[in-house]
């Protein structure tokens, strides 16, 4: 779906070419023909005005992509987390089950390993965030590197495909010139940028990865320690972690347009397009544009590069947290387990069978909602 907005600030012909632009584009980057383009204006829709252009198509497309599409994505998305916490809720079972089944004394000797386990490896995690922290900072400076080296490689190219354009550009009223001159230029800036994100993304989560490989191998490294403790098969445990991480958050970069720069609004700069225009001082515009090229791919790339920076960060301290989270269930789950296996002792022979009953029946549902133990590597 392809929606073009702010119908209402061009005339019918500009429309008309920018829809045709955007067509021939978005074919050709999608190798593939698209949809009518639909034209909305929504300040006319928050004004009331008569005139919805295409915005009830626009409606109708977006009820019939949440129709088709948005249910299953909500249902794939609750299936998922239903399997999720159906694997957490069945270590919790089991734990119980064992805690009833085994003598207190060996579970509390469990216990006591499993915290000493997890002690360890909050102690080697923390040595290791020092570690993290300068990987970080050197990634920082490759990213930095990498954006000063883009802006060299591409400068010239990008410049002289703006001069080859604007020879070809007809030549209207100032502030219609502007505007195609300064489109042209965003072009050129976007056409460079979006391939080279792309490329520095794969980077980065390469590099990523080799960092996190080795916050992952401590973790699971404790995992098979507590898997192991007491000798018993049944230590039905969370899985280990994947030994390479990708990023946690997607991108949040965005093209920045500079679009009041495209269409000012100022009127002193309208009347002075005017003036330029009408003494045929086009070079001057055309200076301004290659002057906004350059704007547009120093701030992109600035943009790219915080981007990658602020996704290594939050993607660490996810990653970090999760780890964290999972070692210390380790030692909660066994500590809840042994009080309620107390508890049921307490009250008799018949209350310990009718907690293993209950627990039986729990596991049974909880099976058939897809969980499965978590023993072994993922």
């Amino acid at each position: 779906m392809f929606v073009l907005n702010k119908a209402d600030r061009v005339t019918e012909n500009e429309r008309n070419v920018s829809v045709s632009f955007a067509r021939r584009v978005l074919e050709e980057r999608l190798q593939r023909p698209i949809p009518g383009i639909l034209e909305i204006s929504a300040v006319e829709q928050l004004d009331g005005q008569v005139s919805p252009r295409d915005w009830n198509r626009l409606l109708d497309s977006l009820e019939q992509l949440v129709q088709q599409s948005g249910q299953q994505l909500v249902r794939d998305a609750s299936d998922r987390s239903l399997r999720r916490l159906s694997r957490q809720l069945l270590r919790v079972v089991h734990e119980e089950q064992d805690a009833l089944a085994r003598p207190f004394e060996e579970s509390e000797e469990r216990i006591k390993g499993l915290r000493n386990i997890v002690a360890q490896a909050e102690q080697s995690l923390h040595d290791l965030g020092f570690l993290f922290s300068g990987e970080q900072q050197r990634l920082s400076r490759t990213f930095g590197d990498s954006r000063d080296s883009f802006l060299k490689s591409v400068g010239a190219t990008a410049h002289d495909e703006l001069r080859s354009i604007l020879v070809s550009l007809p030549r209207p009223p100032g502030p219609r010139y502007r505007r195609s001159v300064m489109q042209a230029a965003q072009d050129i800036a976007r056409r460079h940028m979006l391939p080279w994100l792309r490329s520095e993304e794969q980077n980065a989560e390469k590099a990523y990865r080799q960092v996190t490989k080795r916050f992952t191998d401590v973790a699971n490294e404790f995992l098979v320690k507590a898997r192991n403790l007491g000798g018993t098969e049944r230590a039905h445990l969370p899985k280990e972690l994947e030994s390479q991480q990708d990023f946690r958050t997607r991108s949040e970069f965005r093209f920045h347009e500079f679009i009041e720069l495209v269409s000012p609004a100022s009127p002193v700069r309208y009347v002075a397009d005017l003036l330029l225009g009408m003494v045929f001082a086009h070079t001057v515009i055309a200076a301004d544009a290659h002057e906004f090229l350059e704007r547009l791919l120093e701030t992109n790339s600035e943009r790219v590069r915080n981007d990658l920076e602020n996704r290594v960060a939050e993607s660490r301290r996810r990653l970090e947290s999760e780890i964290r989270t999972t070692l210390r269930q380790l030692s909660a789950v066994a500590e809840r387990a042994l009080a309620r296996a107390r508890t049921a002792h307490a009250a008799g022979r018949a209350a310990v069978e009718s907690s293993l009953d209950r627990l039986g029946a729990i596991e049974q549902e909880l099976v058939a909602l897809g969980a499965t133990p978590d023993v072994g590597s993922s």
